[in-house]
């Protein structure tokens, strides 16, 4: 005997169900809301933390009496020099004509 998947589903394929109303108790909704109350606090005194800390380090660097001169020092000359062919336009079209 053969099993057809058309008889094992159900009629309503892909109706939208309502969620059930009062599953939550209005102690657990307190619970929800002060827990992301606090997640958005915390995140937000963190955010603060991260742009402050950022700042001071960009101060301190700036303030720095030798930043530019280590920054200039740190690099290879083969990557701080450019060669000539990158630095001009190069040489016009019609300067080796077609074929010679």
């Amino acid at each position: 005997m053969e099993r057809h998947l058309a008889n094992q589903v159900p009629q309503k394929i892909g109706q939208i169900q309502a969620a059930p109303e009062g599953f939550l108790t209005a102690d657990d909704l307190s619970k929800a809301k002060t827990a992301r109350r606090s997640f958005m606090a915390k995140a937000l005194a963190m955010g603060a933390g991260v742009g402050v800390s950022a700042a001071a380090i960009a101060r301190e660097i700036s303030n720095s009496p030798s930043s530019a001169a280590q920054t200039q020092a740190a690099g290879e000359d083969a990557i701080l020099k450019l060669p000539a062919h990158s630095t001009t336009l190069g040489m016009a079209v019609a300067t080796t004509p077609y074929g010679l």
